[in-house]
């Protein structure tokens, strides 16, 4: 593995306080963390995790926050493969401290620490399920793709040093999204804040956290169309990998708070984020809920928990984005309300929550204890 570290150059930032040996002592139970007691709406709160995958947790967090400062996600200064020069050491990895980025001729990436080498699997997997969390809490991101991880073991004192790579030659696809710079990050921003922005200004004047939630709904059912190539897709059985590599913003919350109809349309995952990032704006509680198939949201009116699903008020009959179904059938809803299928919530659409794993960080993990679900709807919904 020592072959892998010669050449590696880092550009020291300022790190967050924290010893490189990582200790998974007080994490959770061998290699596979166990969820929380208690039911918590973030993602992040759900498991019991080691401290250094929470401080990677806020590094995801500052490093796509576009303050100018750490803008790990953001700048492509971070994703520059360009040959080095300097040549280092297992000696010199011992200076990096947590949240430092580091850079060679194979990966950029950020240092995460070093553990044991039998702690190797489970550092790796809380890693994983910490962004993961970070992405349902912070749908407002919206130009990654996926993860990759890397790590080295020094042969003689069996350390493993960890990273989480921005950039790197063994990937099929880059961390960003094909076809995103920084300039074009940053102009997607500040589109996606001024979409916010705008429909949150509209709101009626002395809108309750009900009303709010209402009105969400009914911007994104009646301005945007449901991604017809997805939809031809699934009527044909087709998968929609393909899709998703051509048009990926038809899973993100920009094409569903930009209004979007035809091959841009969004998908039940950008519905879901785009309603979590307006509630988020307007200061009403709001998680992102997920089955194997599908992504709705609950939303926290008055104390209650209840169920929000635009995509499926939102039928892609018809054409355009008034096509006329439009509905209030899945709206602040609870786990005993039927829908227009006849099913009560909580049957149609099973909770999983799931944190998809890449393959090497162990299995997949349900978080199950999010919010629980009001029994009844929530009463003030006119029309449904």
């Amino acid at each position: 593995m020592k072959k892998w570290i010669k050449g590696l150059a880092a550009v020291l930032l300022a790190g967050i306080t924290a010893s490189t040996w990582l200790s998974t002592a007080a994490a959770g139970e061998g290699d596979a963390p166990i969820l929380t007691e208690s039911r918590h709406a973030k993602w992040i709160d759900r498991v019991r995790l080691p401290e250094y995958a929470k401080e990677f947790y806020d590094i995801c967090i500052e490093a796509s926050d576009n303050d100018g400062y750490r803008d790990y996600f953001i700048e492509d200064c971070y994703f520059d493969l360009s040959p080095c020069q300097v040549e280092v050491s297992f000696k010199y990895l011992k200076t990096l401290k947590a949240g430092d980025f580091v850079k060679s001729h194979e990966f950029t990436g950020i240092f995460l620490g070093a553990v044991k080498g039998e702690e190797k699997d489970y550092a790796l997997r809380s890693v994983g399920i910490a962004f993961q969390g970070f992405l349902h809490d912070y749908p407002e991101v919206f130009w990654l793709d996926g993860q990759w991880q890397r790590w080295f073991e020094d042969e003689e004192s069996h350390a493993v040093y960890l990273f989480f790579a921005l950039e790197d030659v063994a990937r099929a696809s880059g961390f960003r999204y094909t076809g995103y710079t920084q300039d074009t990050i940053r102009a997607a921003i500040e589109k996606r804040d001024r979409d916010v922005a705008k429909i949150v200004s509209d709101l009626p004047k002395g809108a309750d956290d009900g009303e709010k939630a209402v009105y969400f709904h009914d911007v994104l059912v009646e301005n945007n169309q449901y991604n017809t190539l997805v939809a031809e897709a699934l009527a044909a059985g087709r998968p929609t990998d393909d899709i998703r590599a051509k048009v990926p913003q038809a899973w993100e919350c920009v094409s569903a708070l930009s209004g979007s109809v035809g091959a841009q349309g969004p998908v039940c995952y950008a519905y879901a984020k785009a309603f979590k990032v307006l509630c988020d704006k307007a200061g009403v509680p709001c998680v992102i809920t997920n089955s194997q198939d599908h992504v709705w949201n609950y939303v926290e009116i008055g104390g209650n928990w209840y169920g929000v699903d635009a995509m499926m008020d939102d039928p892609a009959a018809g054409a355009g984005a008034l096509s006329g179904y439009e509905g209030k059938g899945y709206l602040l809803v609870g786990a005993r309300t039927p829908g227009p299928d006849g099913r009560p919530f909580l049957d149609s659409h099973a909770v999983e929550n799931r944190v998809w794993l890449y393959p090497g960080n162990g299995p997949d993990l349900w978080l199950v204890n999010g919010p629980e679900l009001s029994e009844e709807a929530y009463a003030g919904v006119r029309g449904r």
